[in-house]
């Protein structure tokens, strides 16, 4: 899917932050180093949630899945949304490695030490790859839509 119909679809259906990651991810694991694509990552959103993935980050060698940064509704914070999204792309990621950037959120910062998340290099001590088998094992719900969690 190109832009422009990725943009259309968008536009027609606001597709469920799963399925815009899981779009993402389709495409992305064509794109090389050369595109501007690989470079630019995506910015998902569904009701205020707003999600930025790259599928590099600084000092990692190769491809991984990159969180970069999200905005959750206050409404919706501390309500398992972030675990049920990276469960998700532990899941679904097509690299070796989900890495979570610049973590200066006491609470994501301690959620990261729990479970035994590394640091990806000194220079970046609040960058952090996933411990995936962690993630994997816990009973943690699948993503739902922003209304579901309003309850």
């Amino acid at each position: 899917m190109d832009r422009v119909s990725y943009m259309k679809w968008l536009a027609a259906e606001s597709p469920s932050t799963e399925l815009q990651l899981l779009a993402w991810l389709n495409r992305a694991k064509h794109y090389n180093c050369d595109m501007k694509e690989h470079r630019a990552g995506v910015q998902i959103e569904e009701h205020g949630i707003i999600v930025v993935l790259r599928q590099s980050s600084n000092l990692y060698d190769g491809d991984c899945l990159t969180i970069h940064n999200v905005q959750l509704p206050e409404e919706i914070q501390h309500r398992g949304w972030f675990k049920s999204f990276l469960k998700l792309c532990c899941e679904s990621n097509p690299w070796s490695d989900v890495v979570i950037e610049d973590v200066k959120n006491p609470h994501l910062l301690a959620f990261c030490k729990q479970y035994d998340f590394t640091v990806l290099a000194d220079f970046y001590p609040d960058t952090y790859i996933v411990n995936r088998g962690r993630i994997l094992s816990l009973d943690i719900p699948p993503l739902k839509r922003y209304d579901d969690y309003l309850n």
